[in-house]
């Protein structure tokens, strides 16, 4: 895991290297002189010194404003896509029906009942229709029917 440096030990060791860069005769000597009086690493230290320059401007490339940003919109671009995929895949599975979604030819339907009705799959059924269903449960009264 990177090591996590004080802000302020960050600007005081990009001075320092700053400071020395004439004396040095470049950034890269300088660095190799300040980075052990401030115990960081060499390519951290001149990666520092990189990013202080392009934030201020002197050379080219995303300033620390610009990498935060970015940054934040791609956590933002992963956490959406995820959320996209969960979705996706909530859509497919309530999209399927209890019931497929196959050319029943009819018999599910109320006024199909004049072809197969009772139990057509068992020998010897009554297949009369409704009339020989029960209307109640034993034991319990049948409901009484208003108006009759």
């Amino acid at each position: 895991m990177p090591k996590k440096f004080d802000p302020e030990v960050k600007d005081r060791a990009v001075r320092m290297v700053l400071d020395r860069v004439e004396e040095a005769g470049s950034v890269t000597k300088a660095v190799a002189l300040v980075s052990p009086k401030v115990d960081v690493g060499r390519e951290t230290l001149r990666r520092w010194v990189c990013q202080h320059r392009v934030d201020a401007g002197l050379k080219d490339g995303p300033t620390s404003d610009d990498l935060a940003e970015l940054k934040r919109l791609r956590g933002e671009v992963k956490r959406l896509r995820e959320d996209n995929e969960i979705l996706r895949k909530a859509s497919i599975f309530f999209a399927g029906s209890s019931t497929p979604a196959t050319d029943d030819h009819g018999i599910h339907r109320s006024d199909a009942r004049q072809g197969a009705c009772g139990r057509v799959d068992l020998q010897g059924a009554p297949s009369g229709g409704l009339s020989d269903r029960r209307t109640h449960l034993p034991g319990v009264a049948p409901p009484q029917r208003v108006g009759s």
